[in-house]
């Protein structure tokens, strides 16, 4: 499944992971006043070509976006 990786402007450390470029799901109050606005990034690749640290969470976040729409990750201690 391919997503679409959006980057808090505010705080860079948070994505927001979503279906669509151009579709951003309702978020709930709270995780929408911590990321604030976001900047589309680009499209997710394969996971055999995707960023090391993206490609261990991929799971995670095709559950997400597949249940909720959306997935959201602070990278704060990214490797």
């Amino acid at each position: 499944m391919r997503f679409a990786i959006h980057r808090s402007i505010s705080s860079p450390s948070m994505y927001l992971f979503t279906r669509k470029k151009s579709e951003i799901p309702e978020l709930p109050p709270d995780i929408a006043a911590q990321l604030g606005d976001v900047k589309y990034l680009r499209m997710s690749r394969d996971r055999t070509e995707e960023t090391p640290t993206l490609a261990r969470a991929m799971d995670d976040i095709v559950r997400g976006v597949v249940s909720m729409g959306y997935h959201v990750m602070d990278w704060t201690d990214r490797e």
